[in-house]
């Protein structure tokens, strides 16, 4: 989000420290070639479903295809990088996968988190039921067979 993500980047190499970045995706112009060592990218949903995830208030359209080109500029950085989805029942599902393997094809790492409902931004997610473990697991054989290192947390409350 931050315009002068590049200079602080540097002044944060030149202290002689690596540094990951974390994003949605919504500022491609600002990730294509920071100077970051590692990126890690949210993928919310399937690319169709992205505007239930959005606010109102942005072109939804722009939106989405500023995630997918966000997505293309990781792949092609040869930087590490990691995606990862929240598997969050009614935002993301097995099925929108389908849509997502495409676009990452040749990513180094997906993960995937268990949902934990609680203490949410949005109360009505708090009350929400997390996905069986195994939605979880038939979610990564599916990017295991399209070739991408799957990993998966289930973020369960003891």
């Amino acid at each position: 989000m931050h315009m002068e993500i590049r200079d602080m980047i540097n002044s944060i190499k030149d202290l002689g420290l690596s540094v990951k970045i974390d994003t949605n995706g919504s500022f491609p112009d600002r990730l294509s070639d920071c100077g970051a060592d590692f990126i890690a990218m949210d993928i919310k949903t399937a690319f169709s479903r992205y505007s239930s995830v959005l606010p109102e208030n942005i072109d939804r359209e722009e939106a989405v295809e500023k995630v997918r080109e966000s997505i293309s500029l990781i792949l092609k950085s040869g930087k590490p990088h990691q995606f990862r989805t929240t598997m969050v029942p009614g935002i993301v599902g097995v099925e929108d996968f389908q849509e997502i393997i495409p676009a990452i094809q040749g990513a180094h790492t997906y993960l995937l988190s268990g949902f934990r409902p609680g203490n949410t931004l949005d109360t009505a997610f708090s009350v929400i039921d997390p996905y069986d473990e195994s939605i979880i697991d038939t979610t990564a054989e599916l990017l295991r067979n399209a070739g991408i290192e799957v990993k998966t947390v289930l973020n369960r409350t003891a």
